[in-house]
């Protein structure tokens, strides 16, 4: 049974058979959509980074890994990838830039504010 906040009236008597369907069928739209947003995002890269920058990220987030890969199709930069203590995921993320061709340098979490001056 579902309660709706719409009206004075509530619907307490009213019998949901399919909620639990609905409700699968909600949470996976969701799930394509979330799956989905990460290839959109990286189409928008061409329009947000030109060539000869200098980008700066800490960790690593397959997201941003995505976008800076479908960039440097078509621009050359260099990414500094903060390290991401203390998992040190950036390890990882400027590994995988360096496979995919795109210069990357790792730096300490405390440099980052040294870095931000370039």
């Amino acid at each position: 049974r579902i309660l709706k906040s719409e009206g004075s009236s509530s619907d307490w008597g009213k019998n949901v058979s399919d909620f639990k369907e609905r409700v699968f069928e909600i949470i996976e739209e969701l799930t394509n959509d979330i799956d989905c947003c990460s290839e959109e995002i990286s189409k928008q890269a061409i329009e947000h980074i030109h060539a000869n920058e200098i980008i700066l990220t800490i960790g690593r987030s397959k997201t941003v890994e995505r976008f800076l890969k479908n960039a440097a199709k078509t621009r050359k930069f260099e990414v500094i990838v903060a390290e991401a203590a203390p998992s040190f995921s950036g390890h990882q993320m400027a590994s995988n830039l360096a496979k995919s061709k795109i210069s990357s340098t790792v730096i300490t979490d405390s440099a980052i504010f040294a870095m931000m001056a370039r």
